[in-house]
């Protein structure tokens, strides 16, 4: 995806299905699409944080010293929340809530009237 001001533009894709996607391979990948777009017309790059992704800017910035990379803070934000879940007193304020939204009657007409 190529977000600019024109809007979002799709740029292709590629098949991986038979493929290890170690960080070299997503490295090589990636560096196709920004040859393909050029270096100068790239603000960022956005990547999870999957293990195989965590060096591959590195390898990116080796070859394209002007990239900068960011984390998805979503991911990190799902990463967080999905641990504080297992905790127990999460738990028992998801337990609470539950039972508390289960005595909230939520109709369309009583959402249109708030």
């Amino acid at each position: 995806m190529f977000v600019c001001l024109g809007g979002n533009i799709f740029i292709g894709s590629i098949d991986t299905i038979r493929e290890y996607k170690d960080a070299h391979y997503i490295c090589n990948a990636l560096a196709e699409y920004i040859e393909t777009i050029g270096v100068n017309n790239i603000v960022q790059i956005c990547i999870d944080n999957a293990s195989n992704m965590i060096s591959v800017p590195k390898l990116l910035i080796r070859r394209f010293p002007s990239l900068y990379f960011q984390v998805c803070d979503v991911n990190c934000l799902n990463l967080l929340l999905e641990d504080w879940g297992k905790t127990t007193w999460a738990k028992q304020i998801m337990k609470k809530t539950k039972a508390i939204v289960s005595f909230i009657p939520c109709t369309t007409n009583n959402l249109l009237s708030l």
